[in-house]
């Protein structure tokens, strides 16, 4: 399908020529009415429903009084809670907007699903969570098998927190490389990490949209965790004080556009900017067409 070029941020098909003119007042209104920050996060919000999510953990979604999950379909799953969580709205930590999540010590366990397999054990995860403090720095999302997700302890002969990596029972990211990214000034930023199993390839990782997954290891293809745990499955010893705000799983690969894509929609949630200094304001085309 040919694609004109028009003026960034409004790539059209053949079928959606603008004229001249058109152009011109699109402009003008470009200039005098931009969009804010919160149609931003509606906008992307919407690319990311047009791909169908299997499930879905949405923001300020947790239910203290069932200790239940309401996803975006407004079907909930069952959280299993020992010990105390708290729900807050706060600004910081990287996040220029506002963030609901849920949050836990590290005496807190939690049993998150029950999500079940599926005949092909292909899985793409993305999540926004951080940790609350700099004493408790361990795993935050991990499995009943050797498999993590986001942050994790030290790696041996390091002192710093692994963060922005992932370990799908065979290991996605390169631990060779910095576990902390330059784009994190502090260990307790909110961070997004989208991942996926057993391509593999150098960019089956994404943290906070930066490629970050270099193939090593030999066991990508492990299946997507039955339960995610919080202080609790595997590795229970591997604790943290933390904040969970959403979590959004595919019972499949995405490809790459919308691996970026899903991470730019967390990453203006945040109120993050990119390399230009402007919000994440790309205009996609459409879900088909990719």
């Amino acid at each position: 399908m040919t694609v004109i070029a028009v003026p960034r941020e409004y790539t059209l098909h053949s079928s959606q020529v603008l004229k001249k003119n058109e152009i011109s007042n699109v402009e003008d209104e470009k200039e005098c009415c931009p969009k804010t920050l919160e149609q931003l996060v509606q906008e992307k919000k919407s690319a990311v429903t047009q791909m169908n999510p299997t499930y879905w953990m949405k923001e300020g979604g947790f239910d203290s009084s069932t200790n239940r999950w309401v996803l975006e379909d407004n079907s909930e799953i069952p959280i299993n809670v020992v010990g105390d969580v708290s729900v807050h709205t706060k600004i910081g930590h990287g996040s220029q907007r506002p963030i609901t999540a849920l949050y836990g010590s590290y005496e807190t366990k939690l049993e998150i699903g029950e999500f079940g397999f599926v005949p092909d054990p292909l899985f793409t995860i993305a999540t926004i969570c951080r940790y609350t403090s700099i004493e408790n720095q361990g795993r935050i999302l991990q499995g009943a098998v050797d498999w993590w997700h986001g942050h994790a302890e030290p790696a041996k002969g390091s002192s710093q927190p692994r963060i922005g990596h992932v370990y799908y029972d065979g290991e996605n990211t390169d631990f060779s490389t910095n576990p902390i990214h330059p784009s994190v000034n502090m260990t307790t930023d909110w961070v997004i990490v989208v991942g996926r199993n057993g391509t593999p390839e150098n960019n089956d990782v994404l943290y906070n949209s930066v490629v970050n997954g270099v193939p090593c290891g030999t066991n990508n293809y492990s299946e997507k965790p039955y339960i995610l745990y919080v202080n609790d499955g595997l590795s229970g010893t591997s604790v943290s004080d933390f904040a969970i705000s959403e979590i959004i799983m595919f019972d499949s690969h995405l490809s790459d556009v919308k691996m970026k894509r899903l991470s730019d929609y967390l990453q203006t949630k945040l109120g993050k900017i990119n390399s230009k200094g402007e919000y994440y304001n790309d205009v996609y085309l459409p879900i088909s067409d990719i």
